[in-house]
């Protein structure tokens, strides 16, 4: 989890990266046969989550608590919801829209990337929020 809300590498080596340390990890967890097994393998020994899936998960996670105001967050600074625009025909009413993006910084933050996974949340998912 380690600020993956905030921090999501969008640069493909930065995440390799990221993934090799936890491959070393699992291998000296396990030892000698390690060693052998796929690092796909070692995950599920563990029951870990891949990086990516924790980073998702954790995003949403953070993006539903921003959502429902449980964090200090000005939820008008970072999100607009789709439905104050146009009425919706979408999957769920917690669709929300993006903001135009001039700085480079904006356009690789958190707020900007977890739009469309947020989005294409299932309809029951969102009726529990």
């Amino acid at each position: 989890m380690y600020c993956s809300p905030i921090w999501c590498p969008h640069v493909k080596k930065v995440s390799d990266t990221l993934e090799k340390v936890q491959r070393r990890t699992s291998k000296c967890a396990l030892g000698s046969i390690g060693q052998d097994i796929p690092y796909e393998e070692h995950l599920k020994l563990f029951k870990w989550p891949t990086l990516e899936q924790r980073r998702l998960s954790s995003s949403l996670i953070e993006c539903c608590k921003t959502i429902n105001r449980l964090n200090r967050l000005d939820l008008s600074a970072f999100f607009t919801f789709a439905h104050e625009f146009r009425p919706l025909r979408a999957n769920h009413c917690f669709k929300l829209k993006f903001a135009s993006a001039t700085l480079n910084s904006f356009k690789h933050s958190f707020f900007k990337c977890i739009i469309d996974k947020w989005n294409n949340l299932p309809n029951l998912l969102m009726r529990t929020i």
